[in-house]
């Protein structure tokens, strides 16, 4: 899957919840998130902070944000070697 569904989302990081921005404005939102993460706790790295996770309105996991910002259709999990992100930060 290369394309994230067009139905109403959500964009989660741990507890919050907010409507889903655009593929753009969520990476950024992501990225802004870790970095006052990283200064809040004096912890860093990827493994440290929560997952941000595009929903639909039930609750069903339709995409993600990863730590450098990257845009991806399906769970974290589902993602294998060779699937084409969603959205790169700082590529037109």
């Amino acid at each position: 899957m290369s394309h994230l569904p067009t139905t109403p989302l959500y964009l989660q990081i741990a507890t919050t919840s907010l409507p889903y921005p655009g593929e753009e404005l969520a990476s950024r939102i992501y990225r802004e998130a870790i970095e006052r993460y990283d200064r809040e706790t004096g912890r860093g790295g990827a493994s440290t902070v929560p997952e941000c996770r595009i929903t639909t309105g039930s609750g069903e996991v339709v995409g993600h944000v990863s730590y450098n910002g990257k845009v991806w259709a399906g769970a974290p999990d589902a993602w294998r070697a060779g699937d084409v992100a969603v959205f790169v930060p700082g590529v037109a």
